[in-house]
């Protein structure tokens, strides 16, 4: 579920190992965890890619990562299913009828990608948030995306828990994750510095399934891609992947750099 996903990239602030042991192995860049939420400016936690974001050369790989947030919101879609979940006020998943898509009808690929996405995911009409914005930039400034979160605002309906937004870039707002300005609003208490802690998220290490019902917090993902062929691979295999539970292994490593080792004090726990 989204939780999974989320609790684990919106720590307690500083560098943090990746939790997706067996999915995902290596540890992501800053550009890449920025576009899920979490925000680390040390030059430890950048490994993995060495590729800077701006030349897009890394899409397809921050469309893995996002899948994952993907799968987390998504996986609910499965209409009719009714669990009970510690943390919450309600008992129900996500479906279709709680995630609103947003558009940049500037982008033609944005379009394409989310009037896919709604058909695929049967999003209702009435969730599909169009906004215009001059596409192609890596990051929007403050005072231009404070006019687009108003209007995603006003257009959000009250029923709405999270967002897709429909494209690779802008991925940042000044020093913030886009997701995580949208979810949010911009705040630069949620910037990084250095390695020090940021501004928590109400939303870390819960089991809610009603993010703004709990918290007054729409999370966000991003549908990503170089190109549309790209994006729609992905979305096929999230919706394949729906209520398949596949069994597999899952690895928990430990390294000798510090910063990056934080979580092995908790593996006696994890069963």
């Amino acid at each position: 579920m989204i939780t999974a996903a989320i609790s684990a990239l919106l720590a307690n602030g500083g560098c943090r190992k990746s939790l997706f042991a067996g999915r995902v192995s290596t540890s992501v860049t800053r550009q890449a965890v920025e576009i899920t939420g979490l925000h680390c400016a040390n030059p430890i936690c950048s490994i993995a890619f060495k590729t800077p974001f701006n030349t897009y050369r890394t899409a397809r790989t921050l469309v893995w990562l996002i899948l994952l947030a993907t799968f987390g919101i998504l996986a609910a879609c499965n209409a009719g299913t009714d669990i009970d979940v510690p943390g919450s006020t309600t008992s129900s998943v996500l479906g279709p009828q709680q995630l609103a898509i947003v558009i940049n009808d500037a982008d033609p690929l944005s379009i394409d990608i989310g009037e896919y996405y709604a058909s695929k995911r049967q999003i209702p009409a009435g969730n599909v948030i169009h906004v215009t914005f001059k596409p192609g930039n890596n990051v929007m400034q403050p005072n231009e995306f404070n006019k687009l979160k108003a209007d995603i605002d006003r257009q959000t309906p009250p029923s709405i828990q999270v967002y897709a937004l429909t494209w690779t870039a802008p991925y940042r707002v000044g020093c913030m994750s886009i997701t995580t300005a949208v979810a949010a609003g911009f705040n630069e208490d949620f910037c990084a510095r250095g390695c020090q802690p940021t501004r928590t998220s109400p939303y870390f290490n819960s089991s809610s399934t009603q993010p703004f019902t709990d918290f007054n917090w729409r999370p966000a993902i991003m549908l990503a891609g170089e190109d549309l062929a790209s994006v729609k691979e992905v979305i096929d295999r999230g919706v394949t992947a729906d209520g398949t539970h596949p069994d597999g292994s899952a690895y928990l490593l430990s390294t000798s750099d510090k910063a990056r080792n934080t979580r092995a004090r908790f593996y006696p726990g994890v069963n």
